[in-house]
């Protein structure tokens, strides 16, 4: 499988949204995706748009950018160049 093939659902979901700025909560992002948020994110706090994780291909290549709030257990994806 290419890298970031698992998260293709995500990069087809934001494909198909027509707002500049979307939040989903964890759970909603993992119905979203199929798959379960890989535990390396909540270890590391790591949520970036920089291809440091396979998992940051589900909306790089949607050509958005992504804020985690691990208080808030959501993140907000923002269409890049806004």
């Amino acid at each position: 499988m290419p890298k970031g093939d698992k998260y293709s659902r995500l990069t087809e979901y934001l494909n198909r949204q027509t707002l500049n700025e979307i939040t989903l909560t964890f759970e909603q992002l993992e119905k979203v995706m199929n798959v379960t948020i890989p535990k390396s994110i909540f270890k590391y706090k790591t949520f970036g748009s920089n291809f440091n994780h396979s998992f940051s291909y589900g909306w790089s290549l949607a050509d958005y950018n992504a804020k985690a709030d691990f208080n808030s257990n959501c993140v907000t994806f923002t269409k890049n160049g806004l």
